[in-house]
């Protein structure tokens, strides 16, 4: 049955004329967007969003009907510690990151029960052209001269690891049985994380008082504002 499979998509529809199924999606387009949240034009920030998040719903849309006549496979969103936490001058990009974090959880409800499993992938620093052909920048203005020294100095300290150990690690989560939502992969990625989710929940407690006060004469219901 798989191999009368067919796609409107070109490039899908060669995948399955040479492999007769898709087991795995893989949707790793993406590239950096480095400016203040004021220096980044309006073009950019499209531009930003068409390939992080439209690009991976476009393809990720075209496989799902596959993945679910065939009842199972898996969809590896590469999101990136940058879609948990934030660092100056790469707002568009957490931004965009943020999102992939936001639909994939959702997706994954979506999926399980037709038998597809799907992960977000969440590396830290490799040793790939991120910072190179991967990442534009944004006019710079003199005003955020400090910020731009300060992250300077960040991406000097930072540790990259070897991206072929990440790969080993996305084709190790496809074989377990109950695989994760979220993965961390990379030097120091699931620590930061950690660390970032630990901080988020003492200060929800913080303000644990505010919250009660504003569920004074909360009605029974179902809704998210």
């Amino acid at each position: 049955m798989f191999n009368k499979m067919r796609s409107p998509c070109p490039a899908v529809q060669s995948g399955l004329e040479a492999f007769e199924r898709i087991d795995v999606l893989v949707n790793n387009a993406g590239y950096g967007l480095m400016g203040a949240i004021e220096e980044v034009s309006d073009q950019q920030i499209r531009n930003q969003f068409e390939t992080n998040v439209f690009g991976l719903l476009n393809v990720t849309r075209v496989v799902i009907p596959l993945l679910r006549q065939q009842g199972s496979g898996h969809i590896l969103n590469i999101s990136s510690v940058g879609g948990r936490m934030t660092v100056p001058r790469l707002g568009l990009y957490h931004a965009s990151k943020f999102a992939v974090e936001g639909l994939s959880e959702s997706l994954a409800q979506e999926l399980k029960p037709f038998g597809i499993k799907v992960i977000v992938i969440e590396p830290g620093g490799f040793a790939t052209d991120f910072e190179d052909r991967s990442l534009i920048s944004a006019h710079p203005m003199p005003e955020y001269d400090f910020l731009r020294e300060q992250m300077a100095k960040y991406s000097a300290e930072s540790v990259r690891g070897d991206a072929a150990m990440g790969v080993q690690a996305m084709l190790k989560v496809v074989e377990l049985p109950d695989p994760p939502i979220h993965l961390a992969i990379g030097p120091r990625a699931l620590p930061r994380l950690i660390q970032k989710l630990s901080s988020d929940i003492e200060e929800y407690q913080r303000f644990e008082d505010i919250w009660q006060a504003s569920t004074a004469n909360a009605k029974q219901g179902i809704g998210l504002s």
